[in-house]
């Protein structure tokens, strides 16, 4: 999967959530997406008003055609305050450009850093003591999604409880190898060995060595 998208309650508002990888979303995952939107509308007599939205990408992002489902379709070129967290716009002009685009399509369209998540969340009306409802959601389709770099580091820099998993090999110490631990073990006899031929007395492993000295 290279998106995850859904619709969450949080208070008397209704935010849209996505998560992208750092590819771009394909047709039927984006169009998945806007249709949650398109229900949402019908549901409320089109009333847009308690609707937000609230993404987190490490750099996918929706091609025009996609841009144009969201904002002219789905939400009938309503401008519906959104955030979206990403650091790709500080590292790649294309991505720059698109989200200069995207504010011409819709003037309440935000951008943010992971660290500034309170901000985010405040340009949406929510308060951070509301995000955990959220950040569920995000660790929910997180669970299907190769990791993302761009959630993690919006824990890591709000210190949030990590209730989304770090990879095996980030969270897990490293073992010994089958290898090792009888390379280990067989030193460990070896040393029994000499020791019992001294007649109780622990061998150094320079013992040979000290005695080509001497003489």
């Amino acid at each position: 999967m290279k998106m995850g998208a859904q619709l969450v309650a949080v208070g008397g508002l209704h935010v849209g959530i996505w998560l992208h990888t750092g590819s771009d979303p394909s047709t039927e995952e984006w169009t998945a997406s806007c249709r949650n939107v398109s229900e949402f509308a019908k549901r409320n007599g089109g009333d847009f008003s308690r609707f937000r939205a609230f993404m987190v990408t490490d750099g996918g992002t929706p091609d025009a055609l996609q841009r144009k489902e969201l904002f002219r379709d789905a939400l009938g070129g309503y401008p519906a305050r959104m955030s979206v967290i990403t650091e790709a716009v500080v590292t790649s002009a294309l991505k720059r450009g698109i989200a200069t685009a995207l504010t011409w399509m819709n003037p309440n369209f935000r951008v943010f850093e992971p660290s500034d998540l309170p901000l985010a969340l405040d340009h949406i009306g929510i308060e951070l003591a509301r995000f955990d409802s959220i950040w569920e959601s995000l660790a929910s389709m997180q669970a299907s999604m190769e990791q993302n770099a761009t959630l993690r580091r919006i824990g890591a820099r709000n210190r949030i409880a990590p209730s989304i998993p770090a990879p095996k090999v980030m969270s897990e110490r490293p073992r010994s190898s089958g290898v090792l631990r009888a390379a280990k073990a067989e030193r460990s006899e070896s040393r029994e060995t000499d020791r019992d031929s001294a007649g109780g007395q622990p061998v150094s492993e320079n013992s040979d060595t000290g005695r080509a000295r001497k003489a």
